[in-house]
């Protein structure tokens, strides 16, 4: 655990592929090689990759048919309760976005999405990840320490 790494994983998980196309077009100008984004357009498949692990940061609609954005911040939490959610949502009900930051989430973003905003909030979950990250190395390393001198 000596090497860790400092590119967060996004997954992108919203119905409407051109949102999709859009979000991870400007992510992907904006963090380049600090960012792997991975998308899905499927919330289905969201939670399969999910399941799968390595989500550091879940950007997800609300608004979805059959599996709605609180089935997959609810996963991604079950999975990795250290995974920063941000929620995206057009017309969501206010009690909606309330039982998504009870959830979990982090934060959310209207649509139509404000770019620096967004830029802004996967930046603030990315540096967190890394923080978290580099104190979870620490308290490793401290235990391992702590073991090999007894």
């Amino acid at each position: 655990m000596s090497e860790h790494r400092s590119a967060s994983t996004l997954l992108i998980v919203d119905d409407d592929p051109a949102m999709v196309r859009l979000l991870s077009t400007f992510t992907a100008r904006a963090f380049g090689d600090d960012m792997h984004i991975e998308t899905a357009t499927d919330p289905q498949a969201a939670l399969e990759r999910i399941d799968q692990g390595g989500i550091d940061i879940l950007l997800t609609d609300l608004d979805m048919p059959e599996v709605g954005g609180i089935d997959v911040l609810k996963s991604a939490k079950r999975r990795n309760a250290c995974t920063q959610v941000i929620v995206l949502t057009g017309h969501s009900s206010g009690q909606a976005l309330l039982s998504a930051l009870e959830l979990g989430a982090s934060d959310y973003v209207l649509k139509p999405v404000d770019q620096e905003t967004l830029l802004s909030l996967l930046r603030q979950a990315h540096r967190r990840r890394l923080r978290w990250q580099q104190a979870l190395v620490a308290t490793w390393q401290q235990k391992k320490y702590a073991c090999a001198t007894e």
